[in-house]
């Protein structure tokens, strides 16, 4: 028998059983520790196709989610140049001043709100994506398992 632990976030763990699973990996136990969930599956190696199964498993690979690393950045940098520009305006000695602070900081700040605004219906929609498409890679390799099966 052939036995793997796998530890995951609480977010990703059904994503994790699912592969296993296509794998032929059964749940011996499952724990849950905080944010992470750690499974111990087990499969029978002994079977004729297994070489192959490993095969696919490799090509396969992890199930990786895109960070939205911008979405904390981007609001930050934004807050940044608009006080910065209020606290320009303010001290500004003419009306010359006002249009270069307004050009030079507070422009790059809104752009900076737009930008954010634009990652984050982007990330939104790729969230809304990734089951869908995990489950295409799921059916995928659950047909050349089933070929594989068929041919041993």
């Amino acid at each position: 028998m052939e036995e793997k632990v796998v530890e995951t976030t609480i977010d990703k763990e059904k994503f994790v059983f699912d592969k296993y699973s296509l794998f032929e990996y059964k749940c011996l136990e499952e724990k849950r520790i905080g944010k992470k969930a750690i499974f111990r599956f087990q499969r029978d190696d002994s079977v004729s196709y297994i070489e192959q199964l490993r095969k696919l498993e490799d090509e396969y690979g992890e199930i990786k989610i895109k960070k939205p690393i911008p979405l904390f950045i981007f609001p930050v940098i934004s807050f940044l140049l608009i006080s910065a520009y209020l606290i320009l305006i303010i001290n500004r000695e003419s009306d010359k001043q006002f249009l270069i602070y307004t050009l030079a900081v507070l422009l790059p700040g809104v752009l900076f709100i737009a930008a954010s605004l634009l990652f984050t219906l982007w990330y939104v929609t790729y969230i809304k994506k990734v089951p869908e498409l995990i489950e295409q890679k799921n059916l995928y390799y659950q047909s050349k398992i089933q070929e594989i099966k068929i041919k041993k």
